[in-house]
């Protein structure tokens, strides 16, 4: 917003939020301010680490943004009184145009920066008091419009590689063997667009891939959207086998109203060569952000024994929901 403020134009404007996705992992945003253009060089250097690339050169907390801000503020403050005012440029609609005066530009600047630095002091201050939540707590999302998405597990048992007795349906998740395959038969009453990620483990001090099971191109097109009433399985024409060892796959179902561009840029991994496995590291954090900000609340759960399907609903535009299925 900031950056927005100063320079007069989004740090990754784009047509499409595809495009907006691939600039904010792959390229740096234009130049703040041509030279010049009387922002302050302390406040560039602020607005360029807050948008680094690398979390690790980022801001870590809030207040230490919201101090280099304030010190900022006291500083202009300081050149303003002693008549050394810099003019800085803010594209601020109605009132950048009509502020034309070097103490008025000023003046400008420091409204904007002290209510940058209130509003983030006084954020980290509520969170900081909040014995339920942290910073790293999601808000919960806006109640919407209830959606839902149906599901069901199909079982085949095999046996030295070959299938063994006829597949079963279940309605839910059990303690399965390691040498059952699986497959997930989906649907929903509503249009939206489906994800499924399998998350892979983590190796120790690193965060774990994800493997993309839909959209691909042997089911659906390749399109992430289903229309109202469609039944699916994923996958279409194999199964999904669990690993030898004994353990946990998660499995993430995300069913929205609109596409994800987060997960949208996933599917190029959907091929013969990776098998579905998400190479690139920004694109895995990407995915694991936007799980974890839309994992909370939970969806509802009810099971219909005859049917032998879980049906899950949600208000908002979307339903996230994690499938543990443990095999020994």
């Amino acid at each position: 917003m900031l950056y927005e403020m100063l320079a007069g134009r989004k740090p990754f404007g784009r047509q499409t939020p595809s495009d907006v996705l691939a600039a904010i992992l792959e390229r740096e945003p234009e130049p703040l301010a041509e030279e010049g253009s009387g922002v302050p060089d302390e406040l560039q250097r602020i607005v360029r680490k807050a948008l680094r690339k690398d979390r690790e050169e980022r801001y870590q907390t809030s207040k230490d943004l919201a101090l280099d801000l304030e010190s900022l503020r006291r500083e202009m403050e300081s050149e303003a009184g002693s008549g050394r005012v810099t003019p800085v440029n803010i594209d601020v609609q109605a009132a950048a145009r009509a502020t034309r005066s070097k103490s008025a530009t000023a003046l400008v600047l420091a409204a904007v920066l002290l209510l940058a630095a209130a509003a983030i002091i006084g954020a980290w201050a509520w969170r900081s008091s909040n014995p339920v939540t942290d910073s790293t707590t999601p808000p919960p999302p806006v109640a919407g419009p209830e959606r839902s998405l149906i599901y069901s597990i199909t079982v085949q048992k095999y046996r030295n590689g070959r299938p063994f007795e006829a597949p079963f349906r279940l309605g839910g998740e059990i303690n399965f063997e390691k040498d059952y395959r699986v497959r997930l038969n989906l649907g929903s009453p509503q249009d939206g667009h489906l994800y499924i990620l399998n998350e892979g483990p983590a190796e120790p001090g690193r965060s774990g891939a994800y493997v993309i099971l839909f959209p691909s191109p042997t089911s659906n097109g390749g399109g992430s959207l289903l229309g109202a009433g469609r039944q699916i399985q994923v996958p279409e024409r194999s199964w999904i086998q669990f690993d030898a060892e004994q353990g946990t796959e998660k499995v993430w179902l995300v069913w929205s109203a609109e596409s994800v561009p987060a997960l949208e840029a996933l599917k190029v991994y959907a091929n013969s060569r990776d098998r579905g496995l998400v190479g690139d590291p920004d694109l895995n954090g990407a995915a694991r952000d936007f799980l974890q900000a839309h994992q909370n609340p939970r969806p509802a759960a009810s099971r219909d024994g005859d049917k032998k399907e879980v049906v899950l609903t949600s208000n908002g535009a979307i339903l996230t929901h994690l499938l543990n299925l443990e095999h020994h």
